[in-house]
């Protein structure tokens, strides 16, 4: 078995994240690897809580889970996203959020959460 983790900048945009992040897991998977972890807070890191809010859905509305699954299953690697944002629902009137990793299979099925 081949591992790779993967190093990467996440910064506000997380489509942009998503796009960094499956270019650097589909190399390692060219080169091999079949095991490949991403850092935490993969899709998103913003400083400004009222801004990440803003941009965060909650995880059904997730699109990076259906991104990174699909990018699983097209390579045939186990991949575990070492975190994501995501919104939970408010509770006393207070945002939450989230920081929940994901497994992945190589059929693209979510493992563990």
């Amino acid at each position: 078995m081949r591992v790779a983790a993967i190093q990467m900048r996440s910064g506000l945009h997380r489509a942009r994240n998503v796009e960094d992040a499956a270019a650097l897991i589909t190399l390692a998977a060219r080169d091999g690897a079949t095991f490949i972890l991403t850092p935490e807070m993969t899709n998103v890191v913003d400083s400004h809580p009222k801004r990440l809010f803003a941009s965060l859905p909650g995880e059904a509305q997730l699109a990076e889970v259906e991104q990174f699954a699909a990018l699983a299953d097209k390579l045939g690697i186990h991949l575990v996203i070492g975190s994501m944002a995501l919104a939970l629902p408010e509770e006393n009137g207070l945002q939450r959020a989230a920081n929940r990793s994901y497994f992945f299979g190589p059929d693209g099925n979510i493992v563990s959460r």
